[in-house]
């Protein structure tokens, strides 16, 4: 069976008292007409219930929310680290590291029209080089997207967009060799 919400429950609930409150005035008022009372305080309860009811329905929460604190980036922890560590990390120095953002930061793929700026391009390679650079189950999506405090889809689409970006520049930087080269290269 379906689990209902402590909002969903209350709502049920008083849609229930209301319409019990509802059919015992409608007695009641039945009977008093005949006797020529009426009742003013059954209408006060059926008025304050039905406030109830629109209040809790105008409501998201019942209970107060607590907003929960974010971990810190941890971007800025990365590169503080050790040329080691960062090795571990990356499977480069930070030195190449900067080679190559500083190859694709520029890249169309990096820059879009919406009001909703991308996160920069130095993230986004770390998320790629770290997937890149790890096997097994640490290399898992949702693994890196914990890590990285971004969803399942960003990290795709980080690694979609890095990876576009380092294939434009094939034409640069791989070549095939020309004759005399491969002469070289066969001996």
């Amino acid at each position: 069976m379906p689990q209902s919400s402590e909002q969903a429950e209350s709502i049920r609930n008083l849609r229930q008292i209301l319409c019990l409150h509802i059919t015992q005035a409608a007695f009641e008022a039945r009977y008093n007409d005949s006797n020529g009372e009426s009742s003013t305080s059954e209408d006060s309860e059926i008025e304050e219930l039905v406030m109830t009811l629109i209040s809790i329905k105008k409501k998201r929460y019942l209970a107060e929310r607590f907003r929960l604190e974010r971990a810190p980036d941890i971007t800025e922890y990365l590169f503080r680290l050790d040329t080691g560590r960062f090795k571990q990390e990356f499977r480069m120095s930070q030195g190449s590291f900067h080679q190559l953002l500083d190859l694709i930061k520029n890249h169309r793929i990096f820059h879009n029209n919406s009001n909703v700026p991308q996160r920069p391009v130095q993230d986004q390679l770390m998320v790629t080089l770290r997937r890149m650079g790890m096997s097994g189950n640490g290399s898992s999506i949702g693994v890196l997207a914990r890590f990285f405090r971004i969803s399942e889809g960003t990290v795709i689409l980080y690694c979609s967009r890095v990876v576009e970006a380092i294939l434009a520049l094939e034409s640069d930087y791989v070549v095939w060799p020309n004759h005399n080269a491969r002469e070289t290269i066969a001996e």
